[in-house]
């Protein structure tokens, strides 16, 4: 395994992490409120009543962050074989992969696939709704100030996704410390998107 696909490895795992640790999150409270009750505590009942609305514009910024992030790597490990050799959008497609138009089409289908997911999500049930992508953060405290951190997170991926675009207009030339740039934009981002997650792990010991 090469060092940048040792990178896209840890982008996916902590992603996973995030997963995981806001499932414990919920779990957690939900154990606390059963315990204060003395009684069973149906999950569909108490998600609604855990969730606050951040407010349309942060939803709606934050919900174009996760579209921008899916985008950023797409364009980062899929569109020249410097990452997967034998699986990219340039090997299946170069004609297409080396014009605009085609930088334009893998983009937006990156865009398509994260709104499916997004709209997938409101079909969950009530029981999962605390991974609706919409509704994520409702289930934490955030004040203005950590709500603008984390909204940094869009100039930092529209950064990553025109390195990614320059190095896909240039190959096969690749300078080291144009990708790795790119990917800890990325990086940074996800860090920035998931920290409430994480932060509430902590705290809420």
């Amino acid at each position: 395994m090469s060092i940048m696909q040792a990178s896209f490895v840890a982008i996916v795992l902590l992603l996973i992490l995030g997963c995981g640790v806001h499932l414990l999150n919920v779990r957690r409270i939900h154990g606390r409120i059963e315990r204060l009750e003395s009684k069973a505590v149906p999950m569909e009942k108490l998600l609604p009543d855990l969730y606050s609305c951040q407010g349309s514009n942060f939803n709606s910024l934050i919900l174009a962050a996760w579209i921008l992030f899916l985008a950023g790597a797409a364009f980062l490990y899929l569109l020249t074989p410097a990452v997967f050799p034998d699986g990219n959008y340039f090997a299946f497609l170069p004609g297409l992969s080396s014009s605009w138009v085609g930088l334009v089409i893998f983009g937006l289908l990156g865009y398509l696939i994260m709104i499916l997911v997004i709209v997938g999500g409101e079909k969950l049930p009530e029981s999962c709704r605390c991974f609706r992508l919409a509704e994520l953060y409702g289930y934490y405290t955030l004040s203005r100030n950590e709500k603008r951190v984390m909204i940094a997170a869009i100039p930092l991926l529209w950064i990553s996704i025109l390195i990614s675009t320059h190095m896909a207009t240039v190959y096969p030339e690749l300078w080291a410390a144009e990708w790795w740039t790119a990917f800890l934009l990325l990086l940074a981002s996800l860090v920035l998107l998931i920290w409430p997650v994480a932060k509430e792990m902590f705290e809420g010991r």
